[in-house]
Parts: C-alpha cells; sequence; structure tokens
C-alpha cells in the first residue's frame, strides 16, 4: 500500500486480525529477511522507513544491522504498568534503549498504539 500511496514516511506495524490495538513490536530480528526487502523496497522508492518495535537492545540492533534510521518504540508495557516499582522500571528501559538507539544513529519515537 506504501508504495501505492507514496508517503514521506512509513513505519512497519505487526497487527493481528482481531487486535483492536497493536499489542507489541514487530519483531525486527526473527523477521530480519522480510523486514530488510520490504524496507529496501521502500526506501529505494524515496520513503522513509520506521519500524515499530520493543524497547529492547536485540530489536535495536538488528534494525540497526538493516540500516534502518528511524524507530518507534512501543510503551505499551510502560502504559500498563503505570503504578507503582514496575512502570519505573518500564520508563528506565525506554529511556535506556531510546539513549542506545540515537548513539547508533537511529532517530527514535515513541507510542503506545
Amino acid at each position: 500500500m506504501a508504495l501505492a500511496v507514496r508517503p514521506d514516511q512509513a513505519t512497519l506495524v505487526p497487527e493481528r486480525r482481531q487486535e483492536i490495538t497493536t499489542e507489541g513490536g514487530l519483531d525486527v530480528l526473527r523477521q530480519l529477511s522480510r523486514v530488510k526487502k520490504v524496507s529496501r523496497a521502500l526506501a529505494q522508492e524515496g520513503i522513509e522507513v520506521s519500524l515499530f518495535i520493543a524497547p529492547a537492545k536485540k530489536q535495536i540492533d538488528a534494525a540497526h544491522s538493516i540500516g534502518i534510521k528511524a524507530i518507534e518504540l512501543h510503551t505499551g508495557s510502560y502504559a500498563r504498568a503505570f503504578a507503582g516499582r514496575q512502570a519505573r522500571d518500564e520508563f528506565a528501559q525506554i529511556k535506556a534503549m531510546t539513549q542506545y538507539a540515537r548513539q547508533l544513529g537511529i532517530t527514535v519515537n515513541a507510542a503506545t498504539a
């Protein structure tokens, strides 16, 4: 669809048919070759590519390994843990992974979708 519409930017987001909202991030590591193929096709048409992923080092590393320049961190765990100690831990993880990705030269956005 993005190749037909030709937006300036497209974010690859995993969704199951029955989901009302996305429950988690794209597993870039597990689907590396597929994500690489799709992102390259988009990039070749001048469409900037972003990946909606969990705030996890292995996912950031996988995205970086295929040349992804922007990610959107899934913050659902933080949203679900909003009260108490767990929320602070989730926020700390998001912050740490944001800093890590930025050190790799990746633009970082965050969402709870």
